[in-house]
């Protein structure tokens, strides 16, 4: 009982909105909708189940699934229409206050991804979107997506899609651990550098003021996708920054995460 209360954990209600009556005065919540999840409240450690092993037996390993499972056969997309709300991955901390969000916008001429869900009725036709699309084969990536570790919410013309990630075990304990570091400067986490868990910083040689370059806002990358994604900006590189001004970086900030350093 006491392992399963642990997977209870991490739950936040949801915001207000219009079309229900509401009579606690002064209240912010949201006691109709699904809660929602934040994954930094979760309790990470392995919960043990009642035949013996452990929540996540015979799911695979996160580090073990192939490279931009998001184009992959099977990959998964669900419609959201026109709204940014997400129901499976962390929606940012400024959403609902109206910022300016950056999206993952597909470029009708090139990407074979942006064909898949628009599926158009003849060629060079209207859209016509399906609630849900799987790909039914692996496609290959075209501009910004090849510079991507994961997508969340992708935009196809006027209308947004959701890619559901398929379930995986990530480890409390991992070889490869690199440190990353809070946009205030603190504090430092130990992250799996393999895995998409936390976002670039660059700094220019000798510098300790950081700069981002995300694609979307809310953008995650692993160790490495964080060092490419420097490297594409003039004379930049990962480094351990004091602090991540949002001043700096725009739209790409608006979701204050953990960001890599190059320490072990």
């Amino acid at each position: 009982v006491l392992s399963y209360s642990r997977g209870w954990t991490g739950f936040q209600p949801r915001s207000k909105r219009s079309n229900f009556e509401d009579y606690t005065s002064g209240s912010s919540n949201n006691k109709i909708d699904p809660m929602r999840i934040v994954a930094d409240w979760r309790d990470a450690l392995p919960k043990t189940h009642l035949s013996g092993g452990y929540i996540g037996d015979g799911y695979p390993l996160c580090v073990d699934l192939p490279e931009k499972m998001f184009l992959r056969k099977g990959a998964r997309y669900q419609l959201l229409g026109g709204s940014m709300m997400s129901d499976y991955h962390q929606e940012p901390r400024l959403l609902l206050d109206g910022a300016s969000l950056k999206t993952m916008t597909l470029d009708p001429s090139s990407s074979s991804l942006y064909r898949k869900l628009c599926k158009p009725n003849s060629f060079g036709g209207e859209c016509s979107f399906a609630n849900e699309v799987v790909l039914d084969e692996s496609i290959v990536c075209r501009g910004m997506e090849c510079s991507l570790d994961t997508a969340q919410v992708v935009q196809v013309g006027n209308v947004l899609y959701e890619y559901i990630a398929p379930p995986c075990v990530q480890l409390p304990f991992f070889d490869g651990g690199k440190v990353a570091r809070y946009w205030k400067g603190e504090p430092n986490v130990c992250a799996d550098s393999r895995l998409p868990c936390a976002a670039e910083a660059c700094c220019p040689q000798g510098s300790s003021r950081a700069q981002r370059n995300c694609v979307y806002s809310g953008e995650l990358l692993s160790f490495n996708g964080a060092s490419t994604r420097c490297a594409t900006m003039a004379e930049m590189m990962t480094c351990s920054f004091s602090k991540l001004p949002s001043s700096s970086c725009d739209e790409c900030c608006i979701e204050k995460s953990y960001h890599w350093i190059p320490n072990d």
